[in-house]
């Protein structure tokens, strides 16, 4: 038998021990599976479940770094339905990863603050994370998080009304998203770039 199968059931084995580490490993390997198969609710448990346990290691260099890590994978699962306990983990993870000589794992993190608040409806605080991320610079510009700030930048400029700068940041993020073969965010921005066309007044563009 392949131990992947039983991740779930050593997860609450060790949950219920002692052994603190791995229960921490193996309720981190039961969230990366469900995360696998889009069981957002069970990673959601198996990520906080793990996230709980790392914090009464903080102290501890190695386990900063493994919180920012699995605090990451929770938000890019849970994103479009965060809680404030999601926004929470990820204000400490910005806090220890603020610490630490990796700016782009920085950057990363505030990314995801910037996307829950958007999704939670607050464009104005998230639109001023991306910018900032922007201006701070640590962001390679081949790279998977350059290519969602600039995204959720473009989408939040619509939200802000200056369509003219919306439009030229959607354009940048949707060639962006196409060269990196990301089609989330590609139809994501693609659908800002049509209603912002369409409020200025351009139709047939956006009809296009």
């Amino acid at each position: 038998e392949r131990l992947e199968e039983h991740y779930e059931a050593l997860a609450h084995h060790y949950a219920l021990s002692d052994a603190s580490e791995k229960a921490i490993d193996y309720l981190e390997k039961a969230g990366d599976k469900a995360a696998e198969r889009f069981s957002i609710k069970t990673a959601d448990q198996f990520y906080k479940s793990a996230l709980g346990r790392i914090k009464a290691k903080l102290e501890q260099v190695d386990w900063k770094a493994r919180f920012i890590d699995v605090t990451i994978k929770l938000a890019r699962i849970t994103h479009y339905a965060p809680t404030p306990e999601s926004l929470e983990l990820l204000t400490t993870a910005s806090k220890l990863a603020r610490e630490r000589p990796d700016r782009e794992k920085y950057l990363t993190v505030v990314y995801w603050i910037g996307r829950v608040r958007y999704v939670r409806g607050e464009s104005n605080k998230a639109l001023a994370l991306c910018r900032w991320c922007s201006r701070l610079g640590g962001v390679p510009r081949d790279s998977e998080l350059w290519c969602r700030i600039k995204n959720l930048q473009g989408r939040t400029t619509f939200f802000a009304a200056t369509f003219s700068e919306a439009e030229r940041l959607l354009r940048e993020g949707i060639a962006e998203a196409d060269a990196r073969g990301d089609l989330e965010e590609m139809a994501y921005s693609y659908g800002f770039l049509t209603l912002c066309l369409a409020w200025m007044g351009r139709f047939d563009e956006a009809l296009r």
